[in-house]
Formats: structure tokens, C-alpha cells, sequence
């Protein structure tokens, strides 16, 4: 063989090896009834193609039948069109059988991630994976199937019962307090199913939305950022949160209070106290003066605000 490469490796050819070798690849390594197009070859390219094959081509592009090919270098020099190249080029790949073996990988992969017992309590994950595997934007993900598996494996643990915080959450089912945070690739996945399941857009969510979508399945996703705006609201005092949040009614200053307030103490009022509720912060800016007890949701309610 050494020889052989050795009187076929020169520049000349080199054009030729090189289309033989892709073809080779494509097709598996099937000669019959295939064929390489040389196009736009330099002069010396030309004169060594023509000298190889004892033709006279003519024309921009040269058609080379590969079975002829094949045989010609096993009777002129005893070496096969494979193996030449192999030596010349590199080895050849069967791209055929990488491809056939990379779909039934995938086949398998996402018959795993379907038999999983999420689906059994949320039948429509079913869709959403299919959605997924259907757009391939699966595939820019680092293993795939562990992150997958993880979204799954939360989205088995909802709703919860009793509300609990997305970080206790996640490092009960993952062992990491961030996992599902939205930058991490699993609280990403965990979102998008979410907004399927609501039939919400994933591609469009709010912070706000996302807040909602995590607190209808019984989650807290962040007690700081959850705020609801307040005036004049004096509630029974019941610890040192509601204390202070009466002082402030008494001061006659807005207070914004965060998620993490509200459930930290029992929040009530007197019986037979008038509590209002308006969407626009202007109205309750307005309405301060008047002492009245104000809530306000600025349009679509918070968490907090529910």
C-alpha cells in the first residue's frame, strides 16, 4: 500500500482522493452506481486525472465513475479505492450508519424521557416534549437528557401542597437551592413546560408571569421582588412586621410590602374596616390624605397582592 500511496499522492490527484473520499462517506462506502464531478481543476490536475484514467477529458467538469475507478486501481496496482483513500485522506466514516444510529439514540432517548411518571400527572407534557424534540433547540443543550429529566422530576413534585420557596424546591428534588433558578438550563425547562400547561406563551413571560406560573403550581418564586403597594392599611398588629406596616399608615407614607412579609406574620384588619383596591399607583398616591386603607395591584396582581 505504502507504494501505491506513494505513486498516487501527488498534488494531481489530490482533488480526486479528496471527492472520492466525501462520496465514499456519504454513501457508506457504495461503489455501485456512484460517481465523483471534478469541476474547475488546474491544468495539472486535468493532465494527472487523464493520465490515471487514460482519458482525454473535456470540459469544466471531469465524471468519475467510482466502481470503474475501484477496479482500475486493483488491477493496475492491487489496491482498492477504500483503502487508498483511507491512507491518502483519512479514515472513512459511515455516515449512513452514524446517522441511522443517531436517530434510533434519539428514538430511544425520548421514549425514556415520555415513560417518565410526570406524564402521568401532567398527560400534556406529552405535547411539550414533542414540541421540544420537533424544534431541535434541544439539541444546543449540554446533556440533554439529565436536564430534561430534572425539569421532569420537578414537575412531578407539582402543584405542592403546601406552598413552598422555588430555592427549597429546588435543592429538595435537585440538591442545588439555584437549579431552577431562569437562568439555569432546568428552571428554563421547568418555565416552558409551565407556560404550556397554562397555555401561555414561553417565549413571551414577564417577570410577572413567571411569578404566576410558579405560584399556581404552589411555589413561591422570589419573596423580595413581590411587592404589593399599600396606604393607610393598618393591620392587627401580630409581630413586628404588621406593627411597623401600621406605623407607616400612621406616618401617611406608601409602603410596598414584599412576598416574604406577608407570610412571615398573620395579616388582618379590624372587622368592619373598608380596604380598597385600585390597578394605577396615581390613585393611590391621590388617595393618601383621606387616611382610607388602600391596596394597589398595578395591573396584573403579584403574588403578594393575591
Amino acid at each position: 500500500m505504502g507504494s501505491s500511496a506513494d505513486l498516487l499522492g501527488g498534488a494531481g490527484l489530490r482533488p480526486l482522493w479528496a471527492a472520492a473520499h466525501r462520496r465514499l462517506e456519504d454513501t457508506g462506502g457504495r461503489l455501485a452506481g456512484t460517481a465523483v464531478h471534478l469541476r474547475d481543476l488546474t491544468d495539472d490536475e486535468r493532465a494527472a486525472v487523464d493520465r490515471l484514467l487514460g482519458i482525454r477529458s473535456r470540459g469544466r467538469t471531469v465524471r468519475i465513475d467510482l466502481e470503474r475507478l475501484d477496479t482500475l486501481l486493483h488491477d493496475r496496482l492491487g489496491v482498492h479505492l477504500a483503502s487508498l483513500v483511507a491512507e491518502l485522506v483519512g479514515p472513512l466514516r459511515d455516515r449512513p450508519r452514524e446517522r441511522t444510529d443517531a436517530a434510533a439514540a434519539d428514538q430511544a432517548l425520548w421514549d425514556r424521557l415520555r415513560s417518565h411518571p410526570a406524564l402521568r400527572c401532567h398527560p400534556a407534557l406529552d405535547d411539550w416534549l414533542s414540541r421540544w424534540r420537533g424544534s431541535g433547540a434541544w439539541r444546543r443543550l449540554e446533556a440533554p437528557e439529565a436536564i430534561f429529566s430534572d425539569a421532569l422530576a420537578v414537575l412531578e413534585c407539582l402543584p405542592e401542597t403546601a406552598r413552598a420557596g422555588r430555592p427549597n424546591l429546588a435543592a429538595r428534588v435537585l440538591g442545588d437551592a439555584h437549579a431552577l433558578d431562569d437562568d439555569r438550563p432546568v428552571g428554563h425547562l421547568v418555565l416552558s413546560a409551565l407556560a404550556h400547561l397554562d397555555g401561555s406563551d414561553a417565549g413571551r413571560l414577564r417577570a410577572a408571569d413567571r411569578r404566576r406560573l410558579w405560584a399556581g403550581q404552589g411555589v413561591i418564586a422570589d419573596e423580595t421582588s413581590s411587592t404589593v403597594l399599600t396606604a393607610g392599611l393598618r393591620p392587627v398588629v401580630t409581630g413586628p412586621l404588621t406593627d411597623a406596616a401600621a406605623q407607616w399608615a400612621a406616618g401617611g407614607v406608601p409602603l410596598p410590602i414584599p412576598l416574604a412579609a406577608v407570610q412571615a406574620e398573620t395579616w388582618r384588619v379590624r372587622a368592619g374596616t373598608v380596604v380598597w383596591v385600585c390597578e394605577n399607583p396615581s390613585v393611590l398616591a391621590a388617595a393618601v390624605d383621606t387616611g382610607a386603607a388602600l391596596v394597589c395591584v398595578e395591573g396584573r396582581p403579584s403574588v403578594a397582592a393575591q
